[in-house]
């Protein structure tokens, strides 16, 4: 699955779900099996960047 690049993320709270999709590249199916809402993506890619920070800094 291809993810929005982060600069793309800070406009999550104006974008809908169709437009996140459309960003990824994804069908929404495929998104929507993965993530039921933006809120679960948004909690998703939240602990995903906490982990890579917590490794990068744990170094």
């Amino acid at each position: 699955m291809r993810f929005l690049p982060a600069t793309d993320i800070f406009a999550y709270a104006a974008a809908g779900i169709n437009e996140i999709r459309a960003g990824t590249g994804n069908s929404k199916g495929a998104l929507c099996h993965h993530f039921p809402s933006k809120k679960a993506l948004a909690q998703y890619l939240v602990q995903s960047w906490s982990t890579v920070l917590t490794d990068t800094l744990g170094r």
